[in-house]
């Protein structure tokens, strides 16, 4: 090895002297040997005593010495040697020039790089691909891009390399249109067959998220490698089609082509949900087969697999078997914990983590940060921050953002905002979890605020910026707010973006505008099954169901598959006795998806045969459910409840507690509507009294239950003094339950005073007149009733007149009172008047105070005769089968006389007969009701 006697770090006997280089061929040998031999340092000290008068460098030592600067990437000797060069009158050639492009271009300085390019006064193609490389290896796309359409217009054919940089800057700035014209002059000069272009484009297409594009290059590449192999199947595990990866890893080694490492863990990636957990136990068998399974990078891998899969038991494993255990690898489990809420796990892998010597990194800080997600683990947080501090880490923003993230999470805003004015301004992910902390917590003024002072900070607003702040637009009032944000998300070239466009659908179906955002959704290039979730789930929300159900049907035409999610957004819209045919229908199509034993869809299936009437139907898919949670439970309380059924409910409740499941607040709402429902005075005192014992404060909704338990039971004092007694001051909607029973058992005094707490609390309560007005009139105070009708046209308040609807053979049937514009009147009242001639015989007698007009009795009997809900029985006596049971709806309270006809009707009919009213659900059966005439 040759060194110089003046580097001072020569060993013994092994120096060259300096004085002994005297002549040019002599400097030159020298200088090329310390090159060959990797001595830079000792090169460049050889070169600065080269004194240039006497002694020339030639081009091919200086073009060594460059080399060795782009090697290490060592920007400050490579620019001596350029001046060293100029000194010299040296003359590049462009072998040279282009050499001194690639130093400054490798070395990061890009500027410098196209001046010397701008300088040459011939270049050839690799003096255009070095300067393109080098603007795609640190970033700057855009320069790419205009350098490459000077190159087209300066006629310069490009190579492949040229496509490889182009294609890789398209990738990398995820610009599809720029892609796709890139892709055409590619296949114009025949280059989208050859091995190296195809596989930067299959790369292309997978960043840009065409994995179709993707798939068809593949296919039509003549020759395949292992690296086009693995980027195909490492683009399909990014895209979610782990079954295609596995396939394609299969044919590939069907093809001969052996994997490594590499392609081993690609498909690995592909297994990254708890659906994949058997293909990815697959692939760790064969990577068993092959001895890789418990070094330490394949191995990581492995785990990480089982952790996303949901198995950390496997994973754990795995960790035991795991050689030489490194940071990744206990981050590994660290992250598998926190991620699947085993919050003690994670700090216990932590802490072990620590006593064996592994120094955690800023991945593994983030990771335990996240395992911190409620105010129970605020204190563990704060103990991580001393271990932040200490290791040095303290002032990285990555791991200030996922603090902040943490404080926030765990409801500390203060110091979540505290460690935001720590972070660097610039730093967009930080503004972002900042505006997402005041959403998570419903301070939209604040998130809109700190928006606005990003903007004005001219930072420059990402798609998660976009997302997090239309959250913020969660009605009607913030429309024009969802318009404006909108507005900067075309601006900023993002509405493409697939979350983007997701979160503007969303919004504008929170905010009411169902046009724009079916308009947004029609015209979104791709769509996700969350798009298809969304504009779903709105039209359901605005009672479009009919137009759900076609949106539906062009989800799976489309070949998108539905989830869970999807199928309980349309259970909601089967939420209707009309509708239970199509809710048996979609019953069936859950069936076939695997999903009817999947809790959250149990859930909204119980609820929406609870809805429809079919009770019974709901006990089944209850009990069939395998796992039940609180929410489960909850609903079918609820049911029974709803439809008068308060033992039953009381029975369940008793047995969820006795299962081990805790009930919450809403539980304790089922429990007390179905004491309530069912005249259980005793028990319902009891349940209200026992909430302490779980821990669950009264809200207004158990105080409005209570009211209305002693309401129907004819309680009104006792409802008084509870009203009286609470802790809290009563609603407007527990005034309201009062007013209520006072309606059932006719206490005018204490129904106007009740009116008039419920309007001091809410002045636009215009049903309050209306039902003070019924009251009046059910007492034949008719003067009351003059003036409270003439209140009321004062206000402008237009009573809703009262419908009933039935669906018979697939079609809906809509009555009102005294309805003659049905096609089959005249069949309806005769056999209605055939029924009452009935009803009158077995005892029947009107009782008129259910007629709101002063007008004879005779009248009054008349108007009766012809309400819609009778008009609506009656016509599905007439159009279904004898036997069968008949659902009706009504949009108000059914009325106390149509109560008593419907017993009669269902007792001389010898017919079940269903009736949802605006509060609950009455099963009458031989001339008896589920209700108990508690309703």
């Amino acid at each position: 090895m040759l060194t110089t006697s003046f580097s001072g770090r020569c060993p013994k006997g092994r120096c060259v002297v300096f004085a002994d280089i005297k002549d040019t061929q002599k400097a030159n040998a020298v200088l090329n040997r310390l090159s060959k031999a990797g001595q830079f340092n000792e090169a460049m000290q050889v070169l600065e005593r080269v004194d240039s008068s006497h002694i020339q460098i030639y081009r091919q030592t200086y073009s060594a010495l460059l080399q060795l600067c782009i090697k290490f990437k060592n920007l400050g000797d490579g620019e001596r040697i350029y001046n060293h060069i100029k000194k010299s009158g040296v003359q590049p050639d462009i072998f040279m020039w282009n050499t001194l492009i690639n130093m400054y271009a490798k070395c990061g300085n890009t500027i410098s790089a196209k001046q010397i390019f701008d300088d040459m006064r011939e270049k050839d193609v690799y003096s255009w691909n070095l300067l393109l490389g080098g603007y795609v290896q640190h970033g700057l796309y855009e320069e790419a891009f205009k350098l490459h359409e000077q190159m087209v217009q300066d006629s310069v054919k490009p190579d492949k390399r040229t496509f490889v940089s182009m294609l890789n800057a398209c990738a990398d700035a995820r610009n599809v249109d720029k892609g796709r014209e890139l892709y055409n002059l590619i296949l114009k000069a025949g280059w989208d067959t050859d091995l190296f272009v195809g596989t930067a484009l299959i790369n292309m297409h997978i960043k840009c998220g065409d994995i179709g594009d993707a798939t068809k290059v593949f296919d039509n590449l003549p020759t395949r490698d292992l690296v086009t192999w693995t980027s195909m199947i490492t683009g399909l595990a990014r895209h979610g089609r782990f079954k295609q990866a596995c396939n394609l890893f299969q044919r590939m080694e069907e093809e001969g082509v052996q994997p490594d490492k590499v392609a081993f863990v690609s498909l690995l990636r592909a297994c990254n949900h708890p659906e994949a957990l058997e293909q990815g136990k697959k692939v760790h068998a064969r990577m068993k087969e092959v001895g890789w399974d418990t070094e330490i990078y394949v191995g990581t891998a492995i785990l990480s697999m089982y952790t996303k899969c949901g198995s950390m038991e496997d994973a754990l494993e795995v960790f035991d078997l795991v050689k030489g255990r490194n940071v990744v690898s206990w981050t590994a489990m660290i992250a598998g914990f926190a991620q699947h809420g085993r919050i003690d796990e994670a700090f216990l892998f932590f802490n072990k983590m620590i006593e064996s010597g592994i120094e955690p990194n800023r991945v593994t800080f983030m990771s335990i940060l996240g395992a911190c997600s409620s105010p129970s683990a605020l204190k563990r947080g704060q103990q991580i921050q001393d271990h932040i501090i200490e290791a040095g880490y303290g002032s990285d923003d990555r791991v200030r953002t996922a603090l902040l993230s943490m404080y926030a999470k765990c409801g500390s805003l203060k110091d979540a905002h505290r460690v935001f004015e720590k972070i660097s301004k610039q730093n967009v992910v930080a503004w972002n979890a900042m505006i997402t902390a005041y959403v998570q917590h419903e301070q939209y003024d604040n998130a809109l605020a700190t928006f606005q002072a990003l903007l004005k900070e001219g930072i420059k607003p990402n798609s998660s910026t976009f997302t997090s702040i239309l959250n913020v637009c969660k009605s009607s009032d913030s429309l024009e707010l969802g318009k404006w944000v909108h507005f900067l998300i075309m601006k900023a070239g993002l509405e493409s973006d697939l979350h983007v466009s997701n979160a503007l659908v969303s919004m504008f179906v929170n905010c009411g505008d169902l046009m724009s955002a079916k308009n947004l959704f029609n015209d979104m290039p791709k769509r996700d099954l969350v798009s298809w979730n969304t504009i779903i789930a709105g039209f359901v929300q605005h009672g479009k169901n009919q137009v759900a159900f076609d949106y539906f049907k062009m989800m799976q035409e489309s070949g998108i598959k539905p989830d869970k999610i999807t199928f309980t957004g349309l259970l909601n819209a089967c939420a209707s006795p009309e509708a239970l045919t199509e809710g048996r229908r979609l019953h069936a199509l859950i069936t076939e998806a695997a999903f009817d034993c999947d809790v959250l869809v149990g859930t909204g299936l119980i609820s929406m045969y609870t809805k429809c009437g079919s009770i019974e139907d709901a006990h089944q898919v209850f009990h069939k459910l395998p796992k039940k949670n609180v929410y489960s439970w909850t609903s079918m309380i609820t049911g029974y409840a709803q439809h008068g059924r308060g033992k039953e409910a009381l029975e369940l409740f008793y047995q969820m507690q006795q299962e081990g499941v805790k009930p919450d607040w809403i539980t304790f709402v089922g429990a007390l509507s179905a004491c309530a429902h069912a005249g259980l005075i005793e028990e319902g005192l009891h349940h209200f009294q026992s909430m302490k014992e779980f821990n669950i404060e009264p809200r207004m909704e158990h105080y409005g239950c209570m009211v209305d338990l002693f309401g129907r039971a004819g309680l009104l004092n006792e409802a008084v003094e509870f009203i009286i007694k609470m802790q809290v001051e009563p609603d407007s909607r527990v005034w309201g339950a009062l007013l209520g029973a006072c309606q059932v058992h006719l206490n005018v005094e204490l129904a106007e005073k009740a009116a008039q707490k419920k309007l001091e609390l809410d002045p636009n309560d215009n049903g309050v007149f209306v039902i003070l007005s019924n009251i009046y009139a059910a007492a034949g105070m008719w003067k009351e009733v003059a003036k409270m009708r003439k209140v009321m046209l004062d206000r402008g308040v237009v009573k809703k007149p009262g419908q009933s609807w039935i669906e018979v053979d697939g079609k809906v049937h809509t009555f009102y009172s005294d309805d003659k514009t049905h096609p089959q009147t005249e069949e309806i009242h005769a056999e209605l008047e055939r029924l009452h001639m009935e009803m009158r015989q077995l005892g029947y007698v009107p009782d008129t105070r259910y007629v709101l007009h002063d007008v004879e009795d005779n009248e009054k009997e008349q108007a009766l005769f012809y309400h819609s809900e009778r008009l609506a029985i009656t016509y599905g006596l007439l159009k279904t089968p004898p036997l069968t049971p008949i659902v009706i709806s009504k949009n108000l309270r059914v009325c106390g006389d149509c109560h008593t006809a419907t017993k009669f009707i269902s007792k001389i009919t010898k017919r079940q007969i269903i009736a949802r009213d605006s509060n609950r659900f009455h099963h009458f059966k031989d001339g008896v009701c589920s209700c108990g005439d508690f309703w």
